[in-house]
């Protein structure tokens, strides 16, 4: 197996696991795949060149950084619970179906909680219960 095919191969695999998290996740990932370079390369490439060049590098260096800037804007303003993760927004909505069937979250908790023997002694008189 070639290099090329290897390197196909792991880039394939790589984007098969690639799973955002949350929508400002590729636009945070373009700037690090794009601005680094251009940066790096208006800033080492030899003096020789056109000073066109280095604008046009840093300028496109920015537009990801500039367009992550406006989507953050956007979407804090817009729809806040993007940026939740997602187990705590799968966590909202069963909070919320439980509510629409009457049973509250302090309800569930309740169950789930035990009390200690010493609670539980005091709360069914010091034999615990047993005549």
């Amino acid at each position: 197996m070639s290099i090329k095919d290897r390197l196909g191969q792991a880039l394939a695999e790589a984007a098969g696991r690639y799973r955002a998290q949350n929508p400002m996740t590729p636009a945070l990932s373009l700037c690090a795949l794009v601005t680094m370079p251009c940066l790096v390369l208006a800033t080492f490439l030899n003096d020789a060149r056109p000073q066109w060049i280095d604008i046009v590098l840093i300028v496109f260096a920015s537009v990801p950084i500039i367009m992550a800037t406006v989507c953050y804007f956007v979407l804090f303003f817009s729809d806040r619970e993007k940026f939740q993760s997602e187990p705590f927004r799968l966590r909202q909505q069963e909070i919320k179906m439980d509510q629409e069937k009457g049973e509250s979250a302090e309800d569930k908790i309740k169950v789930r909680v035990r009390p200690s023997d010493k609670e539980y002694k005091e709360s069914t008189g010091n034999d615990g219960g047993v005549s």
